[in-house]
């Protein structure tokens, strides 16, 4: 993708926050489209309880559109909430981005339970007192650095 192709993304995508979670991707598609044309509304939802995460992507075809939207529905009322709109920093992720950076599980055991501490782990003990037995996916690496 050229640079220019990535400034363009980068400045007609907006996030709003503090979206409701009745609310519906026509919804606020509806209320976007006052500022200009719409290229895509977005509405992700948490992986494991499949509820809406109180964010949502509005992609704008023209940059001028979606700065005159951040102006228009930054901290205006929508559906009951303060709405917060903003440039987002990276476009709309695909579904096979975000299973890259998905690991499969981690089980913490505590001490009381008969665990002990491996010490050949490389994340070590737990600091609160834990072990941890288990870490797979394709993610798992990238978990174990902050630990």
């Amino acid at each position: 993708m050229s640079r220019r192709g990535r400034e363009r993304a980068y400045g007609c995508s907006l996030i709003l926050r503090n979206v409701s979670r009745t609310t519906r991707a026509d919804d606020l598609r509806y209320m976007a489209e006052r500022f200009g044309r719409v290229r895509d509304v977005y509405i992700p939802v948490d992986y494991m309880t499949r509820l809406p995460r109180g964010i949502a992507f509005v992609e704008y075809t023209d940059p001028k559109d979606a700065e005159d939207a951040i102006y228009g529905l930054d901290r205006k009322v929508f559906d009951g909430r303060e709405l917060s709109v903003q440039f987002a920093m990276e476009g709309r992720k695909r579904p096979e981005d975000a299973a890259r950076a998905r690991f499969d599980f981690a089980i913490l055991v505590s001490p009381g339970r008969g665990a002990e501490p491996d010490p050949t782990h490389p994340a070590g003990a737990h600091p609160r007192g834990g072990a941890i037995l288990a870490l797979t996916g394709p993610g798992a690496g990238a978990i174990l650095g902050p630990l």
